[in-house]
């Protein structure tokens, strides 16, 4: 073997060496792996995307605390803000509720969904003056489903401000599904009639009009929600304008 050949082989498995030596280990020491939740993070480095440190403490205990009580398998999502936006569970996984739970029976479903949200609370991010209610159960002897909707001095929002908890036969948590908002900047002021903003809108009616505060980022409007010829129309309750002009007829 010629001379040359022997020094590029030996520059090769140096080149190797290197490599394993520094992209094939594990971490590095002093940095710690996504946890599933998405706590942890490394010491010795701080994100600004993240909720700050106070902050992400509180969470982290809050959410311990939950997950202590609720099911130690239970998986988080958190929003850029911090906020609690969902929860992923197995069935038959979780701490089951009391031995008399029925999934099909609504009220235990409703009262069990209450108990997770009030530890759950905190983390959504939900306020006394911007509660939920309006709740309804759907189950059978496998699972049930309760809807809760977010309202605003007697008036729900829409779109957002809506919490589902997913619930499994012995009141096991299954899911929870959060688009809570807990800050709105409402621009306007209910000023019409449902018949005076129907008027001024233009809008032929087919059902009794739903008062509602119609969220766009965050920004709320008083609006009535009528149907309409198969469309959902939403109007400003103080200028009669259209927000909303959507086919309901379209899947």
């Amino acid at each position: 073997m010629s001379y040359g050949k022997s020094v590029l082989i030996l520059l090769a498995i140096g080149l190797v060496a290197f490599v394993v030596n520094h992209f094939g280990r594990g971490a590095p020491s002093g940095v710690t792996r996504q946890d599933p939740v998405g706590f942890l993070k490394s010491s010795s480095s701080h994100e600004s995307s993240i909720p700050n440190e106070k902050e992400n403490s509180s969470r982290g205990s809050g959410w311990k605390y939950f997950n202590e009580k609720f099911g130690p398998h239970l998986k988080a999502e958190f929003s850029n803000d911090g906020r609690l936006v969902s929860i992923r569970g197995t069935l038959g996984g979780g701490h089951p509720a009391d031995r008399k739970f029925r999934s099909e029976n609504s009220q235990m479903a409703i009262e069990r969904a209450q108990e997770i949200l009030k530890e759950a609370g905190n983390l959504i991010g939900i306020r006394a003056d911007w509660p939920l209610a309006r709740e309804v159960a759907r189950g059978n002897r496998i699972s049930a489903q309760v809807f809760f909707t977010e309202m605003y001095q007697g008036v729900p929002l829409a779109p957002v401000g809506s919490v589902k908890v997913d619930l499994g036969s012995r009141g096991e948590l299954l899911a929870l599904d959060s688009d809570y908002v807990p800050q709105v900047d409402i621009r306007n002021e209910v000023l019409l009639s449902p018949e005076q903003a129907q008027k001024k809108a233009g809008v032929p009616v087919q059902s009794n009009a739903e008062e509602v505060i119609w969220v766009t980022g965050k920004e709320g409007y008083y609006a009535f929600q009528f149907l309409a010829q198969g469309y959902q129309v939403l109007v400003d309750a103080q200028t009669g304008r259209v927000l909303v002009k959507r086919d309901i007829r379209q899947f």
